[in-house]
């Protein structure tokens, strides 16, 4: 009788990630000031996405979801130390960035534009390792 052995099932030619001899994975881009400008592009272009809504609304944000939970924070009396304070605050993380994110549903939208840009620079790194 044979022993199964494991060598043709995890064999592989070319490994699925490029790794770095280091340990440490690369950037992309490259050099920071690259990286950086990568996020700031994708953020003007969210930023600005959320600003051309605002001044074509004239500031109405009352059908969208950022409207919403910053109506609903805003009526949170945190002197008042009860379960309606977290239901108010209810999804938590969005809830307490709506908290002390200043602006309304503006200031919301922007942050989620910060919060995007870097995502999708790190998207794309992972993507460029592939």
């Amino acid at each position: 009788m044979t022993t199964p052995t494991t060598a043709g099932i995890v064999a592989r030619d070319t490994p699925r990630l490029v790794e770095s001899a280091t340990g440490h994975l690369p950037k992309y881009p490259a050099h920071p000031l690259a990286r950086w400008g990568l996020r700031l592009a994708i953020f003007a272009a969210f930023g600005g996405l959320a600003l051309w809504y605002d001044a074509a609304t004239g500031g109405d944000w009352s059908n969208t979801a950022n409207a919403e939970i910053a109506q609903r924070v805003s009526l949170v009396n945190l002197s008042k130390a009860d379960v309606n304070v977290v239901g108010a605050l209810y999804p938590p993380v969005s809830g307490l960035a709506a908290l002390v994110i200043p602006g309304g549903a503006l200031g919301l939208a922007l942050a989620g534009s910060a919060v995007a840009a870097y995502q999708l620079q790190t998207v794309a790194q992972a993507l460029r390792r592939r």
